[in-house]
């Protein structure tokens, strides 16, 4: 429940407040932009500080 918690708060700071998002229709066109930042840009502290994608491009290349 932690996890799902925190990534709610972080959906609601770093988007839904920023943005002033009123209506559901623009929180649907905001999700694929919410997605890509939290996956390529932002920078998680359980990933070392790097971006999930970041990461996975990482640990896919030490696989090969």
């Amino acid at each position: 429940m932690g996890i799902v918690e925190g990534l709610h708060r972080t959906f609601k700071y770093e988007f839904v407040f920023r943005h002033e998002v009123t209506t559901s229709i623009e929180l649907k066109q905001l999700a694929p932009r919410i997605q890509a930042w939290y996956n390529e840009e932002r920078l998680h502290s359980s990933l070392g500080y790097q971006a999930p994608w970041q990461r996975l491009r990482t640990d896919g290349a030490a696989l090969t």
